[in-house]
């Protein structure tokens, strides 16, 4: 599956070039209700991760509804990181860092 658009493809690469384990893409959405996906994870440490960009990340509304599905995913045992375009040009080895550490984090039971 092609990676949805451009800051997807971006963070793809990033943590490619960064060394970093192949994540799963377009993830099911660890959630209490309802249904979706993240644009990455590493299913094994129950991390997520998602590209924020302008086009879907500007009002409130979304700004709500990220918060709400990573407070659920955060109730079922998951970790989300959101790295936006501000990240993963500028500084894509501290984007490598973040998620390197996080991988090393042991998932809750």
């Amino acid at each position: 599956m092609p990676p949805e658009g451009e800051l997807e493809r971006r963070l793809l690469t990033v943590l490619r070039v960064g060394g970093l384990p192949a994540p799963v893409r377009q993830h099911p959405l660890p959630a209490l209700a309802g249904s979706g996906r993240v644009d990455v994870a590493y299913p094994c440490r129950r991390l997520l991760i998602e590209g924020d960009g302008r086009r879907w990340h500007t009002n409130p509304a979304s700004t709500k509804a990220d918060r709400s599905r990573d407070n659920e995913a955060a109730a079922l045992g998951w970790r989300a990181l959101r790295f936006g375009w501000d990240d993963l040009l500028p500084r894509p080895d501290w984007v490598c860092q973040v998620v390197r550490c996080s991988l090393s984090v042991s998932p809750n039971p």
